[in-house]
């Protein structure tokens, strides 16, 4: 039997007990490594459109005018990929 975590991102670890259940844990991201990864995902998109922090556009707004998804929203895609494959492969 396998247990697998859908709040994961990579980085496998597998953990076989006594009675051969194998756990695979998988690395997340913290909270603080989420809140660096948004701000310099806002910084490069504010410097890519011209805004300086005084002109009072909201990180939506910008990344709306760009037409972009966030970093974050695309990690979250890939580990929940990730967890799917592994799913199948079980």
């Amino acid at each position: 039997m396998v247990k697998i975590s859908p709040e994961c991102v990579t980085g496998p670890q597998q953990d076989k007990s006594s009675d051969g259940i194998v756990t695979i844990s998988l690395w997340t991201i913290k909270a603080s490594d989420a809140r660096r990864i948004t701000v310099a995902e806002m910084k490069y998109m504010r410097r890519t459109t011209g805004h300086t922090g005084t002109d009072y556009k909201t990180n939506e707004q910008i990344a709306k005018e760009l037409k972009m998804t966030s970093v974050m929203d695309k990690l979250l895609e890939y580990m929940r990929k990730w967890v799917q494959h592994l799913n199948r492969m079980l």
